[in-house]
């Protein structure tokens, strides 16, 4: 699994990042993900409570999914851990229920979110179908 910038945004001037998915080898899916928020881009990454994009380096993949214990987070969760020394914390992949709505909560404080809830169920599919071990994440080069 990676995430990587793309040069789009969203109708918000969210940022765009593009989550890849592989296989032995072989490039699965690709989706599109938000992680922070448009106004939170350049703050720093490894400091809690910035709502900055998460940041890069690798990340262990959980193996299920757990349930989401805030409304933003869509009601599935799936922790990934950072490992390098980072103050940052209770980092994942979930949905955003905000996404491209003007009511000040498109994006996360962090995690990479899914723009639409299928997309999040075929990327959980994929972690149980395949068991990724790492996220490889790529978003300041």
């Amino acid at each position: 699994m990676t995430l990587t910038p793309t040069q789009t945004k969203n109708a918000l001037g969210n940022p765009i990042y593009e989550l890849r998915l592989y296989a032995n080898g072989q490039l699965m899916a690709t989706y599109q993900t938000v992680t922070g928020r448009a106004d939170s881009q350049n703050r720093n990454r490894h400091q809690s409570g910035t709502e900055a994009p998460l940041p890069d380096g690798q990340y262990q993949v959980a193996s299920a999914e757990v349930a989401g214990t805030h409304p933003e987070v869509g009601g599935r969760f799936l922790p990934i851990e950072p490992l390098f020394p980072t103050q940052r914390y209770a980092l994942g992949i979930h949905y955003d229920p905000s996404y491209q709505k003007n009511n000040g909560e498109d994006g996360t404080e962090g995690c990479i979110a899914l723009t639409n809830k299928p997309d999040l169920d075929q990327v959980l599919q994929y972690v149980y179908t395949y068991q990724p071990q790492y996220l490889e994440v790529k978003l300041q080069g």
